[in-house]
């Protein structure tokens, strides 16, 4: 079997540059020894003729009804704040959802499902007692809801279309099992190999799954193509060597064009001393994280950080 050397994904980032400027969501979260605290962020959109305010709030909801306000900062440029308060320590639950970017706001085109896939987030603080005193864990979770299915619809219809294009001759029901078997084998080796983690071992794990039921196909249909051939056009769909799925994602997918340049910027200020996290430390002792809003892409992302009030 051929592989593809470049994913579509990093072809599809290199081609996006000029749709997408660079977004980041600036978080500050105060916690205080009662388990109160507040939770501030800020949008810091990349504004140009190309990304509009308009556009913008297709995929990055501030709606001013939920607490966004729209605000000018030192340098001109705008951004939007939303600021809440945590009364206590079951409060932060509620305070979550504020950083979030929906992939497609419009049904149709080649992505067909039941909603616009999006990324959220949740957080929480969990407080407890030890015998050196007390603890403060909190959490911050990332996670994107069905862009692997919107994700895996747009290659499955590539995948259509390159046999289509490689063998005209076959007919519209094989076709169709054909597709059905690549987008279900892709959905399986997806939750299984991490795309973005290592695409060799996805393609391998893909073709030695996808080639034993495209020969069964092959020799039922009495197809004269050999079913290895039609094995490697998967990989060519991952590679996206005629850069098809990038124009769907631009198409049809722009929110996703605006999560690969985006990110988010978080600090928390907890009581104590924190005595483990997964972020990074600053001189003051706070703990801080960058995290790309597409990272969640294989698997979500959970940001945490512990402290300890001595006695």
């Amino acid at each position: 079997m051929r592989y593809a050397k470049s994913t579509w994904f990093l072809a599809s980032v290199l081609a996006l540059t000029v749709l997408s400027g660079c977004h980041e969501y600036k978080a500050v979260v105060e916690i205080r020894p009662d388990g109160s605290g507040t939770r501030t962020v800020t949008l810091v959109p990349k504004l140009d003729e190309e990304v509009t305010e308009t556009e913008l709030s297709r995929f990055f909801r501030v709606p001013p009804a939920e607490g966004w306000r729209r605000e000018t900062d030192e340098d001109g440029d705008v951004v939007f704040r939303l600021a809440r308060e945590a009364h206590g320590s079951g409060d932060w639950s509620g305070l979550g959802h504020d950083v979030r970017v929906f992939s497609r706001v419009d049904g149709g085109g080649d992505v067909a499902s039941k909603g616009p896939a999006g990324l959220r987030n949740a957080v929480s603080l969990e407080t407890g007692r030890t015998d050196e005193g007390r603890t403060y864990t909190y959490r911050e979770r990332l996670s994107w809801e069905g862009l692997k299915e919107d994700l895996t619809a747009v290659m499955s219809v590539i995948y259509e279309r390159r046999v289509r294009a490689a063998n005209p001759d076959l007919s519209e029901v094989g076709v169709a099992e054909l597709r059905g078997l690549f987008k279900a084998h892709v959905a399986q080796t997806w939750d299984r190999v991490y795309l973005t983690d290592d695409e060799d071992l996805f393609l391998e794990t893909l073709s030695g799954a996808l080639l034993p039921d495209v020969t069964e196909l092959v020799d039922r249909r009495g197809f004269e193509v050999e079913a290895a051939a039609l094995t490697d056009l998967a990989a060519d769909v991952i590679g996206d060597d005629d850069h098809q799925f990038e124009s769907i994602v631009e198409r049809d997918l722009t929110g996703v064009a605006h999560a690969m340049f985006a990110s988010l910027h978080l600090v928390v200020k907890m009581p104590g001393e924190i005595i483990d996290t997964n972020g990074s430390l600053d001189e003051d002792g706070d703990a801080s994280w960058n995290v790309g809003l597409l990272d969640p892409l294989d698997k979500h992302v959970e940001l945490y950080a512990r402290s300890l009030v001595r006695d």
